[in-house]
């Protein structure tokens, strides 16, 4: 593989914003109404 680091680095911090929203979405959904 010859992605750079930055490459990396953004991918790995788009995966972690993706598992965040999918554990808030199921709380955050009552209150929003």
């Amino acid at each position: 593989m010859s992605s750079s680091p930055n490459r990396n680095k953004l991918f790995l911090m788009m995966v972690l914003e993706i598992a965040i929203w999918g554990a808030w979405q199921p709380k955050i959904f009552p209150y929003m109404g």
